[in-house]
């Protein structure tokens, strides 16, 4: 009893390898989904629009190119003329653009040229954006520092302009106080002096006559 149920377990396990093995299907002959109908496409039934280069259905594809264009992966795309498919050709699908080709390679190359060496381009774009954006950085930077070292040349200049410009303005204001100081003073000494004079002259007088007398 235990040799059969070791042996039934050889011939299960087996059978379930055989199976695994035989559910991987071949590069190029998977099934695939149509993606306006959303339902799978038989292998005899398959139809490649141009110039989208999607795999359709036959139904679908009939109805793209009566209508001139059709709406896909969330984009519309003309349709002018539709590429039967054998039920034993190989299809491969690209990740990026959904497109179908009939050799790996040529999905290959068209991913090359298309996606990857696109997005190379692009992030070389990039790197040369960055570097001019580096470089105007570093000549502000490099400006800046310049500027602020001749700004303490420069400031010393100015306080000494300004120094002058208020010495001149003090000595100004100073020579306008005391020339008004000295027409007061000539005023009021010529103010005494006629008083004097007024009261001098008649004392004189006076005692002129009375020695006269």
């Amino acid at each position: 009893c235990l040799f059969r149920l070791c042996l039934w377990a050889m011939v299960d396990a087996e059978a379930e390898e055989d199976l695994a093995v035989a559910q991987e299907a071949e590069a190029g002959r998977e099934f695939h989904f149509c993606p306006i109908r959303g339902l799978p496409i038989l292998h005899g039934q398959r139809v490649r629009t141009l110039p989208g280069f999607h795999l359709l259905s036959l139904d679908a594809g009939k109805e793209a190119l009566a209508r001139g264009s059709y709406v896909a992966f969330g984009t519309q795309f003309p349709c002018q003329n539709l590429e039967y498919l054998h039920p034993d050709d190989k299809v491969f699908i690209c990740p990026e653009d959904h497109k179908a080709f009939l050799n790996q390679m040529s999905m290959q190359y068209h991913r090359y040229i298309r996606h990857e060496l696109e997005e190379r381009k692009a992030e070389r774009k990039r790197l040369r954006a960055r570097a001019v954006e580096r470089k105007a950085r570093s000549e502000a930077h490099a400006a800046a520092q310049v500027q602020q070292r001749q700004q303490p040349r420069v400031q010393p200049r100015q306080q000494q302009q300004q120094q002058q410009q208020q010495q001149c303005s003090f000595y100004n204001t100073g020579m306008q106080q005391t020339s008004h100081r000295s027409r007061g003073n000539d005023c009021s000494n010529g103010r005494n002096a006629c008083h004097y004079i007024g009261h001098a002259i008649p004392a004189a007088a006076g005692l002129t006559f009375a020695a006269a007398s």
